[in-house]
Formats: structure tokens, sequence, C-alpha cells
């Protein structure tokens, strides 16, 4: 019996030419791995920009680091999505759904995250799994990956909540408090929008699974709707009119208010991950077991059926 490593299972999952490689199965097998850590690093960078920056917490060294790495990142994803477009035409991709994808890299680049091979749309890379098919399976292994440690990042929440509630001019105060507050706000979120992101993406119908999974979609999108560039425009300018004054007052009330809501769907979150699911997805995860099991079975009696009828015929 021979046995083949992990390594050239992995190898052999890249979409490839068997002659000779094409220009899009060399961007797979060179641009897939890089790509999606720098589309991490540019989320990591716009969390720093939403939860550093956009409550003016930070210092002017460090908004230039952030704000001059997000606009030295972002070029790099509107060219994969010219380079997708117009060089590496996946077969049985039409031109609109090209297109659709350079819009979305040009206004939400982490979404880089769930790309599919240049070279074959049915694929996916993914770190510590490598190229995979977009199925059912593919969706489940991310659901049990993400299981634990979206269980610890929630509950996170808590002691940030507390400090934030409780101790929040102390922190505030001190820089180097007020950064670590600031960087675990952020690292929740980022959390919370790589899992958004690859389950949109492996989704078979991603409408049904934003609407099942609201929560974790607003979750990500309040921090994203609190930093309106328009409004820190507007706060910055001096030149405001008495009734931009008095809609900006409005603003920043509805900005508290999205900012509490944000903090009350962490919490439910926390809530809903520890306890809500916990039951259902057993059931869930026992069901599969016994779906597996039987079709197991279904192998096993075909398997029997077919060694008998060629014993018969002997």
């Amino acid at each position: 019996m021979s046995i083949v490593s992990p390594a050239s299972v992995q190898r052999s999952d890249l979409p490839r030419n068997s002659v000779e490689p094409t220009f899009a199965e060399q961007c797979d097998r060179f641009l897939a791995g890089p790509i999606f850590w720098l589309a991490i690093l540019f989320l990591a960078v716009s969390a720093g920009v939403i939860h550093r920056i956009g409550f003016g917490h930070t210092t002017l060294f460090e908004a230039e680091v952030i704000l001059w790495g997000l606009a030295l990142l972002w070029p790099i994803f509107v060219i994969d999505g010219l380079l997708r477009l117009f060089v590496c035409r996946a077969p049985g991709t039409p031109i609109s759904h090209r297109v659709l994808y350079l819009l979305l890299l040009c206004v939400a680049p982490p979404f880089r995250l769930g790309a599919r091979s240049y070279a074959d749309p049915e694929r996916m890379w993914l770190p510590w799994i490598g190229w995979s098919r977009v199925d059912r399976a593919l969706q489940k292994r991310l659901e049990r990956f993400f299981s634990v440690p979206m269980i610890v990042m929630a509950l996170l929440v808590l002691p940030l909540l507390a400090m934030e509630f409780f101790w929040l001019e102390e922190v505030r105060a001190d820089f180097f408090l007020s950064l670590a507050l600031d960087i675990g706000t952020s690292a929740i979120w980022m959390a919370f929008a790589v899992e958004f992101v690859l389950m949109v993406c492996v989704a078979r119908n991603r409408l049904a699974y934003c609407l099942a999974h609201w929560m974790d979609l607003a979750v990500v999108a309040l921090p994203l709707i609190d930093f309106l560039p328009i409004l820190r425009l507007l706060r910055l300018t001096r030149l405001v009119e008495l009734q931009q004054v008095m809609r900006l007052g409005r603003v920043y009330r509805l900005r508290g208010l999205l900012l509490k809501a944000w903090r009350a769907l962490l919490l439910l979150d926390v809530i809903r991950r520890l306890f809500g699911d916990y039951k259902k997805k057993r059931l869930q995860c026992l069901r599969e077991l016994l779906a597996a099991r039987e079709e197991e079975i279904v192998d096993l009696r075909n398997e029997i059926r077919e060694l008998e009828s060629i014993s018969k015929r002997q």
C-alpha cells in the first residue's frame, strides 16, 4: 500500500495544466497565499482606522503610519481585480462577475480573503488547508474551525466592556492602556470580519446566509457605518453653518446609539455562541454523523453485492 504525504496531496489540489502551467495557474501558485495575508493585513489596518483614528485616540505618527499603510495596500487589490478581469479569465466565469468582483475589491478589499482560484472558479486557497473545492464540506470545515476561536473572541468582549464602562477615563488617560483597549476591540472586530467574509464566500446562497447570520453582519457593519469619511470631513472643517452644527449633533447622538448597539450585539453573540446554539449544533452534528454512517453502510452493501456477483460468475 502506497502512502501519500499531505504535502503531495496539497500540491495535487493546485489547479494546473498537465502540459505546461498557464499564466492563471502560475498566479494561483505564487499569488494566492501572499495576497490572502495582505488582505488580513489590510483588515488589521482598517481596524486601526476605525477603532483608533476614528475615536481620536491616536498620535500623529501612528495615524500617518496607519493611513499610509492603507494607501499602499489598496492598489494591490485593485490590480488583482484588473488581473482577473483582463488577463486571468477563468473558464465559465462571465465578464459581469469579473466586473462585480473588481468593484467589490475597490470598495471592500478584505473580500479578497474568499476569492476563488484564477484558473478554477470552483476552488479557493486557505492557510493550513491549501486549495480546496468550495462545497458543503468546506463550509462545515470552516464552521468547526471558527467555533472555538470565536467563542474565545466573544469572551474577550466582557473585560473590554468593563474597562469602557467603569475605568474609561483612567484608561484613556494612559497611552498604553488606551492602546491595549483599542487593539483588543480591533482584534474582536477583525475576527468577526474574517469569519463573516469567509463564510459568506463559501456559502451556496449568500443572501440567505446574511439573513440567517444578521447579528454577525451587524457586528461587522456597525463600526463601518460609524466611520463615514464625510463625517470626519465635517468634523475637521471650521466653516460649518448653524444648521450643519445641529445636524452634527444628531449625527453624534446617532453615533452613540450605534456604539451601544454594537456592544449589545457583541454581548448577545457571547450568549448565543456559549449557550444558544449548543444543542442545535450538537443535534445537527449528530444528524450529519448519522447520515455519513448510513452512506458508508450503503457503500459497504453495494461492494458486498458486487463481490457476490463476481464470485457467482466465477
